[in-house]
């Protein structure tokens, strides 16, 4: 078991690594964890600055989940992109985490289409049923263990990748999240965030090429939480030219977690 230095899960979890790259570019924080992995050269540009766009599967991993003693809160695949990922890949993830619902695992991309695609090789309506997966027929929907997320740096980004995330005929049907780290503009949450998402992660980039977050940005996302009762957490944010971790707004800080993620946090 990998213990990890993301504060809002418990474990990491990265059977497969490797991205195509987004709008972070080079200041992408797990561009500078690849550097230091032996896999490096297999998923990183020559230069190491830039993802290659390929993914490389570590088989041994899928099962690791299955030999941790207690539940745990699973930063999945936060190593790249699963939607980046073979259709083998996101099978051998989902099937251990259907088989493994004492975990609650986190799952973030941000290419929602190219990541749902993956997720319907048959589709009968509204109702997603996802067939020679595992060792039979099984509903998507019931995977209540499964949190679907999307980043979202923006306005622009959160509107294309929250509006697929959350359709109501197409989109993920189970737990859904959103991570705005790092947050490199305001965004309006809209209905979204009042009848879809349940939870929100925001906090500025921390890699030495990091962009700025105005304190603006942060509070007035956290203000939309509260309103809509939903859980935020605010991880971090650059004062003084340090990164801290829950910075307060008016003296309180926002730590908040669902229940079930919560529970298995001690919060």
């Amino acid at each position: 078991m990998k213990k990890t230095g993301i504060p809002y899960a418990t474990v990491s979890f990265n059977p497969f690594v490797g991205c195509a790259g987004c709008e972070l570019g080079e200041a992408c924080w797990a561009i500078g964890m690849a550097r230091r992995q032996k896999y490096a050269a297999q998923v990183l540009t020559e230069d190491r600055k830039r993802w290659n766009g390929k993914v490389i599967a570590f088989d041994e991993r899928f099962d690791e989940p299955y030999s941790w003693r207690d539940p745990q809160v699973v930063a999945t695949c936060f190593m790249g992109d699963v939607a980046r990922a073979t259709g083998r890949m996101v099978r051998g993830l989902f099937s251990t985490m259907k088989k493994t619902p004492q975990h609650q695992f986190m799952v973030l991309t941000k290419d929602p289409v190219g990541l749902l695609d993956h997720l319907r090789p048959r589709q009968q309506g509204p109702t997603w049923m996802v067939s020679d997966w595992c060792s039979g027929s099984y509903r998507v929907d019931r995977l209540n263990n499964v949190w679907l997320g999307v980043t979202a740096t923006d306005q622009r980004t959160y509107d294309s990748r929250v509006s697929v995330l959350c359709d109501p005929q197409t989109g993920w049907p189970g737990n859904k999240w959103l991570s705005c780290e790092p947050m490199l503009g305001p965004i309006n949450g809209g209905s979204f965030l009042t009848e879809c998402l349940k939870w929100c992660i925001i906090g500025c980039a921390s890699g030495p090429q990091r962009q700025p977050m105005e304190d603006a940005w942060a509070e007035g996302l956290v203000e939309q939480c509260l309103k809509a009762q939903v859980p935020v957490y605010y991880k971090q944010q650059e004062v003084n030219g340090k990164v801290i971790h829950g910075p307060a707004i008016n003296g309180k800080q926002y730590l908040q977690y669902p229940p079930t993620i919560g529970k298995l946090k001690g919060a």
